[in-house]
């Protein structure tokens, strides 16, 4: 077995809304659509390694703050 790389760190969830233009100030703008995708930088890490062709592990832990 050769050696590996772990990769420890944030791993989110984008919303990316499709626009036709970006809003004048106090304007608004209703979206074409929506698309989700992953993205972080420890899931950009990760992703990277694989296309190198490195055997890579992607650790992710929640966090999460509640306001009371």
């Amino acid at each position: 077995m050769g050696k590996g790389c772990i990769v420890i760190g944030a791993a989110m969830l984008d919303i990316v809304m499709e626009i036709d233009r970006i809003p004048k100030s106090g304007t608004d703008v209703y979206a074409k659509g929506q698309s989700m995708m992953v993205g972080g930088c420890a899931y950009n890490v990760a992703d990277i390694l694989k296309h190198c062709l490195h055997q890579s592990e992607l650790e992710c832990m929640q966090i999460s703050f509640a306001k009371n």
